[in-house]
């Protein structure tokens, strides 16, 4: 019988590389003793010198010949090492799952937790091998430690949910009766593993949640952020501990990476919790540290200060020099938050908006959610975008999953497509029966109807040379409400007669205002002030030459430019419709002017005045009629 030597592990640890490599090459190595050799050459980021040493595949030879002469430890250790090494073929791994699965009796709590470590992402998986894996762990759930749970949490998100489910039940009933031994970084794996699993523990949830509000002085800002993003993931809401979790973010805002600080803001965005301090100190330190930050983070960034309403114009300008050339990199439902963004603040950047629409025409069928249809048609509308092509493309997106939006997100897809000129019947049909169940509308979405109404008898107008007249006077009636602050719901409206001619509305002017009315006195035209023509609100309105004069101000533009919004072009438009000429007084200009107020004014009155108003005939509706 061959004799073989035994060599313990410390031998291992006092010999040097050539001197293992040496001891490896005996033939009279014992098999558990040669895997650990194998083990003690290899790390968790082995060198390429040692994968591809010349040595190494006869070694690796004799240990498929051993397999089978393998304890649980050396099976381990062989698993190990051969994962670390990249090493061995569908054949030689099968062999290992094979001989392992009778031998998980015997192997230890730090073992299985090795084996669940190594068992993930393999190439070869072993279905059997990990069920077994999963029972065995189960049955010896009370002999691990705090430490040892929460190691092997952390290897679950790299498994399928469904096979190791029971698993992550059993630990969680032990987590609960052990919970006051865990420390905050476990707490924080535990929370974060369960969100990477989208697995939802109330209980252990709950428990969690009780332990951390005595251990949040003592939380590491990675550990906040990963609490406080957990929590939000599964809508768990707990004010007391929320409160001071934002203290201790506050208190380590400075050493946030950029990572945290996005899921931080995503997280208040989800609990609908607005920290202006925390937002503030979080917006200062994303200055110093912006070119750390991911495509999908600034995405993120920018969307919570939308949401919170907080312009920061310094980060937003920096953040879409980063952003620009690298939109290709973002997923559909960032590019969603980062064109949320730009509309909310009236931020027009050209090189991000052309990436969009070429980002639309290439991967179109992407974009059929309906929050991010929502946000991208607001976006065009907002600031008028007018690519026929890409317009097409969202209308037939629209079309095909119209069922699947809400009356508010109808209204607001209705309204951007009328905005920019486009009168689609199908889709109108599709989403206009939604509009009308809208219950309680605010005044803002009822200004959106009215324009949408408006906008569509345009098109119609402009295909179908129908007289302006025809417009029902009902579609009136809701400017007029708009104005009033008043609500009224849509599906069954009490209408009222409303009376076509201007309507003096009384109010108190702005500084502006008051020298552009200055200045009209000087003209010695008669005028209106805030009057209501054809149902839409104009500053000025002179019946006599129908002018209507607009002091366009900051909120009529983009806030990084002069381009005038969408909704200022919109009613320019829908004026001019109606036969009334519009003098737009830029704000701009009008500073700019300073003594020669008058004189300015009284060129653009002149100018508008002169205008031939002929029915406009709008290239969209004739386009769209013709469409499939």
């Amino acid at each position: 019988m061959l004799r073989r030597s035994y060599i313990k592990a410390p031998l291992f640890n006092r010999l040097s590389e050539d001197q293992v490599w040496s001891t490896l090459q005996r033939g009279d190595l014992h098999p558990n003793d040669l895997m650990l050799g194998l083990l003690n050459l290899t790390s968790p980021e082995t060198p390429d010198s040692v994968k591809q040493d010349e040595r190494l595949q006869p070694i690796l030879q004799r240990a498929r010949g051993m397999i089978c002469d393998l304890n649980a430890k050396g099976v381990s250790n062989l698993f190990i090492a051969c994962r670390r090494l990249d090493a061995g073929d569908e054949v030689f791994w099968n062999a290992i799952f094979t001989h392992a699965e009778p031998l998980l009796t015997k192997f230890s709590p730090s073992q299985i937790i090795n084996l669940f470590m190594h068992l993930s992402g393999h190439r070869f998986h072993n279905q059997k091998l990990l069920v077994a894996l999963v029972n065995e762990a189960i049955f010896k759930t009370p002999e691990f430690t705090p430490k040892q749970v929460c190691l092997l949490f952390t290897t679950f998100p790299k498994f399928r949910p469904g096979p190791i489910r029971p698993l992550v039940d059993r630990l969680s009933d032990y987590l609960i009766r052990i919970s006051r031994s865990l420390r905050p970084g476990d707490i924080s794996i535990i929370l974060n593993s369960l969100r990477n699993l989208d697995i939802f523990q109330s209980q252990l949830l709950n428990r969690l949640c009780v332990v951390s509000l005595d251990q949040v002085a003592y939380f590491k800002p990675q550990e906040t952020v990963n609490t406080i993003s957990s929590l939000a993931h599964f809508g768990v809401f707990q004010p007391v501990l929320l409160t001071r979790l934002l203290g201790a973010a506050l208190n380590h805002a400075a050493s946030f990476s950029s990572l945290g600080m996005a899921l931080c803001l995503d997280a208040l965005v989800k609990f609908e919790v607005f920290d202006r301090e925390l937002t503030a100190r979080f917006c200062t330190q994303a200055l110093e540290k912006a070119a750390e930050f991911s495509c999908s983070s600034i995405a993120n960034v920018l969307y919570a200060l939308a949401k919170f309403d907080f312009f920061h114009h310094e980060l937003v300008s920096r953040f879409l020099k980063l952003t620009r050339g690298k939109l290709g990199l973002l997923t559909t439902e960032s590019i969603s938050k980062l064109l949320y963004a730009l509309s909310k603040f009236n931020v027009y950047d050209q090189s991000v908006m052309r990436m969009v629409c070429g980002d639309i025409n290439r991967r179109f069928p992407s974009y059929s959610s309906p929050t991010l249809l929502c946000h991208v048609m607001d976006a065009m509308a907002k600031f008028y975008i007018t690519n026929l092509s890409v317009i097409k493309l969202l209308s037939i997106i629209t079309r095909q999953c119209a069922d699947k939006f809400t009356p508010r997100e109808s209204l607001c897809i209705l309204h951007s497509f009328f905005t920019l000129g486009w009168y689609d019947p199908v889709l109108y049909k599709s989403l206009y029966p939604k509009v009308q169940s809208l219950k309680n509308p605010t005044p803002l979405e009822l200004g959106s109807l009215f324009s949408s109404v408006c906008s569509l008898f345009l098109c119609l107008l402009s295909s179908l040379s129908l007289p302006f007249d025809n417009i029902s006077t009902h579609f009136l009636l809701l400017e007029q409400l708009f104005v009033c602050n008043k609500c009224i719901s849509i599906e069954r409206p009490k209408w009222q007669p409303v009376t076509s001619e201007v309507r003096q509305i009384t109010g108190l002017p702005s500084a502006a205002m008051a020298q552009v009315i200055f200045a009209l006195r000087g003209l010695r035209h008669e005028f209106q002030q805030r009057a209501v023509v054809r149902g839409m609100i104009v500053d000025f309105a002179l019946p006599e030459l129908r002018v209507a004069v607009q002091m366009d101000g900051p909120k009529r533009f983009c806030h990084n430019s002069k381009r005038p919004l969408g909704k200022t072009l919109l009613k320019k438009r829908l004026l001019m419709q109606s036969q009334w000429a519009v003098a737009s007084i830029p704000y701009h200009e009008w500073n700019s002017s300073g003594k020669h107020q008058r004189t300015f004014l009284k060129h653009l009155v002149e100018q508008a005045s002169k205008q031939t108003l002929t029915p406009i005939t709008h290239p969209y509706a004739v386009a769209c009629n013709n469409a499939d």
